[in-house]
């Protein structure tokens, strides 16, 4: 299936790209609706074949895009339902003992980054003058002439 999709998008012309994209978005919803009742239905054996941190890292860094200059509100709203569901499903195996100590902790932080506003923003040390993306802002008292 990869080959075939790497060449569609290779060889498919511009003014069928629309009908393309169309029939490639009903393909991966189908595709991940099919994967999803696999893992719902299948038994452990085959999953551990089948679903690996190998074969799902890709996917999600995919989905959860690896360059941060390029991650948009959709890829922080993946990462944060990652993050919801990781936390559900690892939080009853925190022994007993350790609960008292970790949980409220670990609670107020979900809480916190599932509502911290998620829009790309700038790292730290950078402005908004030395990123590529947006128009150098002008020194009104330099001049760009030799003296």
């Amino acid at each position: 299936m990869r080959k075939q999709l790497e060449s569609d998008w290779k060889s498919t012309p511009k003014g069928s790209l629309k009908t393309y994209h169309k029939r490639l978005r009903k393909l991966v919803i189908r595709s991940l609706a099919d994967l999803t009742l696999v893992a719902e239905r299948e038994k452990e054996d085959q999953l551990a074949q089948m679903f690996t941190i190998d074969t799902l890292r890709p996917l999600l860094n995919a989905l959860t895009e690896t360059d941060p200059k390029e991650r948009t509100e959709r890829h922080y709203e993946i990462a944060k339902l990652m993050l919801r569901i990781a936390y559900d499903k690892l939080s009853p195996r925190i022994a007993s003992e350790y609960r008292p100590s970790i949980m409220g902790t670990l609670d107020a932080n979900i809480l916190l980054l599932e509502s911290l506003p998620t829009a790309p923003k700038l790292s730290e040390g950078k402005s908004e003058t030395n990123n590529p993306k947006m128009p150098k802002k002008r020194n009104p008292n330099s001049s760009n002439k030799h003296q």
